[in-house]
């Protein structure tokens, strides 16, 4: 009989760190595409010629996109007389674990940040807890509200705004439901073309943050709209314009290559010159995730270690642009429902998701 193994426990292991091995046995460019961090790749075709191989003395955990063969895997490998489970539905459920976690920066602030990741998509969203630490902000939520609600319960929260840093093309937003549920401002960037009401993010940020310092910056060319948010002059939310080792991609726009050019400089010349100790906080890695570390960075490391440092010129970068991984699954669709306000149940908005994280620019293409 086949053995299952749930994403919850999975993610407990994880952050554990038991002596668990993944197999991941789906065909190798699936793979590299979109993995959970330190499996391997074995092919489910292969599998038996590597059993023998396999150790006996640790669990093994197979994956695969959605569980099917993944449950093959784990009986060939239970014959061979190996401690093998399935991953129950795969990556698919996989893209449903957060984890949420203190972001500690280099300079001591009036503010306390959590980020939200989202270990499968590569997703990042934040809980900006104010100097009352009574009340939040939210920024660049997942249409996943129940995370947000149950931490807000658990910490006995009040939710003040939710903001996007831009119109999300690769997964649904959950700004407009959390405004509604908790009867808060939707803040978006003030550029932002959009089918529906929302406060401006200039003017909402100046009723919330009246004792705080903050500065907009429109770093477009990953979205037209898109602006990094810079909070109490330590931390910077930069959307999907700057990763900690990587940036967004500027081809999901009808003008790619002038959106490559607004992309270059909103990096080179409008974050690069930023504080070196300002802490990097993006909505995006572009790496896999495990529990634990957050995805934060100075602006000192992201300007030394990000891939688009290598690049000598906008022209080099506009060619790269051009010869990226394909985009994310439904992006089109998606970037309509974000911009039309148009709400789906959440196996509506998982099945539309699907798929690898997309919304940046491999580092091995940079280099």
């Amino acid at each position: 009989m086949s053995r299952f193994i749930t994403n919850d426990i999975l993610y407990q292991k994880l952050k554990n760190h038991q002596n668990i091995l993944l197999i991941d046995v789906r065909d190798p460019k699936d793979f590299e595409m979109w993995n959970i961090y330190q499996s391997v790749n074995i092919p489910l075709h292969k599998l038996i010629r590597k059993a023998k191989s396999l150790p006996k003395d640790r669990e093994i955990i197979t994956v695969c996109a959605k569980g099917n063969d993944s449950v093959k895997a784990a009986n060939i490998l239970a014959n061979f007389g190996l401690n093998a489970v399935s991953l129950k539905d795969g990556l698919k459920a996989w893209n449903n674990v957060f984890d949420i976690v203190n972001v500690a920066p280099a300079k001591q602030s009036v503010l306390k940040v959590f980020q939200v990741k989202r270990l499968g998509k590569g997703c990042l969203s934040y809980f900006v807890v104010l100097p009352d630490k009574k009340s939040t902000i939210i920024i660049d939520s997942t249409i996943h509200t129940s995370v947000y609600a149950d931490f807000l319960k658990a910490n006995k929260l009040k939710l003040k705004a939710v903001i996007d840093t831009h119109l999300h093309a690769d997964h649904m937003s959950g700004g407009k439901i959390l405004s509604k549920k908790f009867h808060v401002p939707y803040l978006l960037p003030d550029k932002s073309d959009v089918g529906f009401k929302f406060m401006s993010l200039s003017k909402g940020l100046a009723k919330l943050l009246k004792k705080i310092d903050f500065k907009i910056l429109d770093t477009p060319g990953h979205t037209p709209e898109s602006v990094s948010i810079i909070l109490d002059s330590r931390f910077i939310f930069t959307g999907d314009t700057l990763f900690l080792d990587s940036v967004g991609r500027s081809d999901l726009t009808e003008d790619s290559i002038n959106s490559a050019r607004l992309l270059y400089d909103s990096v080179i010349k409008t974050l690069f010159v930023l504080d070196e100790d300002m802490f990097v906080l993006p909505s995006h890695s572009s790496q896999s995730m495990v529990p634990g570390p957050s995805m934060a960075a100075t602006m000192r490391y992201v300007r030394r270690f990000n891939a688009i440092a290598q690049n000598k010129n906008v022209e080099a970068f506009i060619k790269l642009q051009s010869s990226v991984i394909p985009p994310p699954n439904n992006y089109t669709k998606i970037r309509k429902l974000n911009t039309s306000g148009k709400s789906l149940s959440l196996k509506e908005a998982e099945l539309l998701e699907f798929g690898h994280n997309s919304c940046s620019i491999n580092d091995r293409r940079l280099i």
